[in-house]
Parts: C-alpha cells; sequence; structure tokens
C-alpha cells in the first residue's frame, strides 16, 4: 500500500523490493554456477584425472582454484584425447578385420559340429567305448554342415583380379568370355584355392552361403562342371564296397591354379586332394582317411589329418590319423581296406604299430567284410600279446557310437 507515503518512501520501497528480489537472483545464480561447477570438475576428474592430479599437487586448496572455464577446458582436452584413442582403436587394417571375420566363423563352425553329430539314444555304452554320448550336444539336427578343424575359410571373391584382364593370357580370356557364368566360375575357383577343399559337400558349403541357395542346387553342380570342362577343376572318383555310387576328390588343376593367382595375386594353398594322394594308396584309401577324420572331428573329437612319422627304436611309424578325444586320450588310427597286402610288410605295419600305439588298435574298415577280415589278421598276428583292439566297420550307421573294445592276449 502507497498510501499516506511520501513519494520519497515509495521510492524506497520500491528500491528495497528491487534489492530482495536481486539477492534472490544471485543466491540462484551461485546455486546453478555451484551445481555446474562441481559436474564439470566431476567430468573433468573422469575424462582428464592425470590433469586434476597435476592440480591438486601444485596448490594446498586443490582443484578449487579451478574456475568454470578452466574446468571446462581440462574436460575438454580429456574428451578429445579420449576420442583419438578410439579413432586410433577403430582404425584397423581391413586384412585384420577379415581375418577376425574368418576366426568368428571358424569358432562358430567349431560350435556348430559339436552340436551337428547328434547320437542316438542308447542305454549302455559298449565296453571301452572311446566317444561316450554326452561328448556332443543334441540341440541342432545332424543335418547341419560340420567343417573340420583343418578347414579354412574362403575370403569373398575379389570385384577386380589381382591381374588386369587385359593382361590375362589367351585361354584366361578365353575362359572368361566364354563361360556361362563367370562370376560364379570365379568363386568356385576362389573356394578351392582359399581352402583346398577335397569333397564337393564342403565345397557347396562354402558357395551355398555365398549365393543363397541350398548346398544340393542344381546352380552349384552347373558351376562345378564349367570349370570342370574348361580344365580348371579335376575330379577323383572314389569308389566304395558298399555303395554304388562314387565319391569324388576334388582339385584345382595346374591351370585352375594359374587362374587363382590371375584372381588373387598368390599362389592357392595346397590341395588336401594333393596332400591325402601322396600319403595313401589309392583314392579310396584317402577318402577312407578323410571320412573317418571328419566322423571323429563330427563327434566331438579333433584329428590331424596329415600327422608326421613317429621315430620308434624298431624303426619310422606314421600313422594314418591322429585322433585325441574329447576326454583327451590320444589314438594313433590305421585305416584299412580289405586288398592284398604284402604279408612280410603286414607284419612289420603291425609291430610298429604296436610298439608306437602301447598296445592299442583303433582300426576303421569300410565294410562288413572288410571289418571280419582286418579283424582275423590282426588277432592272428597278435597271438598272446595284450592288445586292446577297436575295429568299426565305417559303413554301419552311428558307427562312432557303437565301437566296442575288444582285449586280446588278456586272461
Amino acid at each position: 500500500m502507497t498510501e499516506g507515503l511520501t513519494p520519497d518512501q515509495v521510492q524506497i520501497n520500491q528500491l528495497r523490493t528491487m534489492l530482495d528480489s536481486q539477492i534472490e537472483l544471485r543466491k540462484v545464480a551461485e546455486r546453478l554456477y555451484n551445481e555446474a561447477r562441481d559436474a564439470l570438475q566431476r567430468l573433468a576428474t573422469l575424462t582428464n584425472p592425470g590433469a586434476m592430479e597435476e592440480h591438486i599437487k601444485a596448490s594446498h586448496r586443490g582443484t578449487s582454484v579451478l574456475d568454470v572455464g578452466e574446468l571446462g577446458r581440462i574436460a575438454e582436452t580429456g574428451h578429445r584425447e579420449k576420442i583419438s584413442d578410439l579413432q586410433i582403436a577403430l582404425t584397423v587394417d581391413p586384412q585384420e578385420v577379415d581375418e577376425l571375420r574368418q576366426e568368428i566363423k571358424r569358432l562358430q563352425a567349431l560350435v556348430d559340429r559339436r552340436q551337428a553329430f547328434a547320437p542316438p539314444t542308447q542305454a549302455e555304452e559298449p565296453p571301452g567305448q572311446v566317444f561316450a554320448q554326452t561328448d556332443v550336444s543334441t540341440s541342432v539336427s545332424s543335418q547341419t554342415r560340420a567343417r573340420a578343424n583343418w578347414m579354412r575359410f574362403p575370403s569373398p571373391s575379389p570385384t577386380l583380379p589381382a591381374t588386369p584382364v587385359n593382361a590375362w593370357p589367351e585361354w584366361a580370356q578365353r575362359w572368361r568370355d566364354g563361360s556361362g557364368n563367370f562370376d560364379r566360375d570365379v568363386d568356385v575357383i576362389i573356394v578351392m584355392g582359399d581352402t583346398g577343399a577335397v569333397r564337393r559337400e564342403d565345397i557347396s558349403t562354402f558357395l551355398s552361403e555365398w549365393w543363397d541357395v541350398t548346398p544340393k542346387s542344381g546352380s552349384i553342380n552347373r558351376a562345378l562342371a564349367r570349370v570342370r570342362d574348361d580344365g580348371l577343376v579335376e575330379t577323383i572318383p572314389s569308389r566304395r564296397k558298399t555303395s554304388r555310387h562314387p565319391r569324388h576328390l576334388h582339385r584345382l588343376t595346374e591351370r585352375g591354379r594359374d587362374a587363382y593367382r590371375l584372381l588373387r595375386g598368390r599362389d592357392p594353398v595346397p590341395s588336401l586332394t594333393t596332400e591325402l594322394l601322396k600319403r595313401h594308396k589309392s583314392p579310396e584309401h584317402a577318402m577312407l582317411n578323410l571320412e573317418a577324420a571328419l566322423a571323429f572331428e563330427e563327434a566331438g573329437g579333433s584329428v590331424d589329418l596329415l600327422p608326421e612319422s613317429i621315430q620308434l627304436s624298431s624303426g619310422s611309424y606314421r600313422p594314418d590319423l591322429v585322433l585325441t578325444t574329447p576326454a583327451g586320450e590320444v589314438f594313433y588310427v590305421e585305416c584299412e581296406r580289405g586288398t592284398y597286402k604284402n604279408p612280410e610288410k603286414r607284419v612289420r605295419k603291425w609291430e610298429l604299430y604296436y610298439e608306437a600305439s602301447e598296445g592299442r588298435f583303433f582300426v576303421v574298415t569300410e565294410g562288413k567284410e572288410d571289418r571280419r577280415t582286418i579283424k582275423e589278421e590282426i588277432e592272428a598276428w597278435a597271438g598272446d600279446r595284450p592288445l586292446q583292439l577297436w575295429v568299426p566297420n565305417i559303413a554301419e550307421e552311428n558307427w562312432i557310437w557303437y565301437c566296442p573294445m575288444v582285449s586280446l592276449g588278456v586272461e
């Protein structure tokens, strides 16, 4: 109320009101300033702890001498350093990224492989069973394609070849111009050159992922036929006694390897087909080794498909396979077919095998008759020697889960 007040008194009251408002505003501003300063100090401590520690050491008043502007600059510097560190961390070699992706695929394949081969339900396992049914998860259908630990993974085909097309030799120009689907033919060469894959199943697994088709797609068969007809891929038939259908070993020809060099600018990996045929007597024996190794891998084991020779006191011995079971047991594995063999060499073979394996024979056969023949041969050779013997028939369904041990020479 201003009634009865002189003009001077009214003016004084107005000034007092304005002063009270300014005091209140100042209190609010100081509170907001202190809150902002505290927030900036916490931020600066988080982002640039080294600088804050230096200020604490430099003055007994610590960081209280820093105003908002200084705290802001310290926090900004810390942010810039962290962003720079992050940029450096994110700046990686594309080849390293690709290698990491391949490693992720390999690890995923290992997981898939251990889930892929579901053993049948069985009340009791045979005595001396090498693979326990609990070794493998049954959560994924056995239709899932497993990949062995020696199987490399291919990188995507190059957008442009390493060697410019106009510098290609005449045969390569004809291949490029005459192919019904050159891009897919290139993919076949890249997969085989990157992986050294042997079987159609393995080649088609990679191609089906790239082309978004099923592994049994006719487009894969047609591509394989084209590169074979063009002389880039060799197909070597392998027949199993118990099957009418041949199984094939595949590898790049010399011209196919040259095609890979034009595309990638480097040599292809060694062909597993070539390595297997160097070691084994026939394509059938090579395929038996490969299929046994894959079965062991699918059941959760680890296999050396191309083991080195072992020096023994009585000579040198090289097993067909070296198997490490999920339980960590190591077996030297022989893969045997019922073909004629020199008797003297057979005796020598079993003697070396006996010494290397310390009396534990794991011999994979490919048919019922072969199994009987090989088992009788080993039993006759063993005589009174103590021997643990496994002789599975790979042609039998679920053979790896029903592989009992026979003890010889033990009362």
